[in-house]
């Protein structure tokens, strides 16, 4: 099919069949938020039925080195039979939000059901989308990897005001919550989404011949996780600096090691490669922690289920407004 204007049409698919992960999902977390957030993960163990089709509209801004996310997420939507029309400007500046957000409203076939946005700068051009008074009220699903961390005071300030905006805040696990609300974000908007891994894709890239027995990760950066995921799902052992969502992906010396410091990690590294059969154990339990909640085929009804729950507040709100 031809693109539209502005957007791509993607088709739609058949809804997954229901699902119900190993309680292995669960994340430790200490701190005053860790009920509310057990509580949110508990939801993620009951079978959850196939979302309801929707008309979406996807606006990607994220830079390349997220395809991983940005292509998952929207995939994702595509399988639970959605149909989605797709803004795909990775990477792009501030400085363009406006005049896009404008160009979308007005070139808008029809009132889309959300809109689901990746990346702060989405958030924006989505903030400016729905000021059109025939668009105002959709609801919003926002996903802004490691908030509050640019190191841009400008940034930081943007994504504080898009944590209070009242859109639907996805956190891909307990850090992320705490860093949204850090930001101001009210507890009540984040849903907890654990970060997708295509295990088939990731036993592709195995097949190659280029990853090491002991894979590790600096930073959770995007190009990081991707890594440690692909590691996790094709059964190696991995060490990790314990920041970000890292922490809650690695679980030290069951999963893999989790150090304090990148000078630890070379260290760490070697002393796992001199051990075989911890090596091994290690990468069995990674496996068995990626099938029960990091696969696509267990985080993306998950996903669904956010959505669902970010359109049902938002008809509530204006319902009662």
């Amino acid at each position: 099919m031809e693109p539209r204007p502005l957007l791509e049409q993607r088709g739609t698919a058949a809804s997954p069949g229901s699902w119900r992960p190993d309680a292995s999902c669960s994340v430790e977390m200490n701190g005053p938020a860790m009920d509310d957030i057990r509580a949110d993960l508990g939801r993620v163990n009951r079978e959850v039925a196939p979302t309801q089709p929707r008309r979406l509209m996807v606006v990607r801004t994220l830079p390349t080195e997220h395809d991983r996310t940005r292509d998952w997420i929207l995939d994702g939507l595509t399988h639970l039979g959605h149909a989605v029309d797709v803004v795909d400007r990775p990477g792009m500046s501030a400085d363009e939000v406006t005049a896009l957000g404008y160009r979308l409203a007005d070139d808008m076939s029809g009132r889309p059901d959300a809109i689901v946005c990746l990346g702060w700068v989405a958030g924006l051009v989505a903030t400016v989308v729905t000021r059109a008074p025939d668009l105002s009220g959709i609801p919003c699903l926002l996903r802004m990897p490691r908030p509050g961390r640019s190191g841009i005071r400008s940034v930081s300030r943007v994504e504080a005001a898009l944590a209070r905006s009242g859109a639907t805040l996805v956190a891909a696990g307990p850090r992320e919550v705490a860093e949204l609300v850090d930001l101001g974000a009210r507890r009540g908007t984040i849903r907890v989404v654990l970060e997708a891994v295509d295990v088939a894709a990731a036993k592709r890239h195995a097949g190659t011949g280029s990853m090491p027995a002991v894979v590790t990760a600096l930073d959770d950066t995007a190009e990081d996780v991707t890594r440690v995921l692909t590691a996790m799902a094709t059964g190696r052992a991995v060490v990790a600096v314990g920041r970000g969502i890292l922490s809650d992906l690695v679980a030290d010396q069951v999963t893999g090691v989790v150090v304090t410091s990148s000078a630890d990690v070379a260290p760490a590294a070697r002393t796992l490669a001199a051990d075989p059969m911890g090596r091994e154990t290690m990468g069995m339990a990674a496996l068995d922690r990626v099938a029960a909640c990091l696969s696509t085929e267990v985080v993306v009804p998950r996903l669904g289920r956010a959505l669902d729950e970010a359109v049902a507040t938002r008809t509530a709100a204006c319902s009662t407004a």
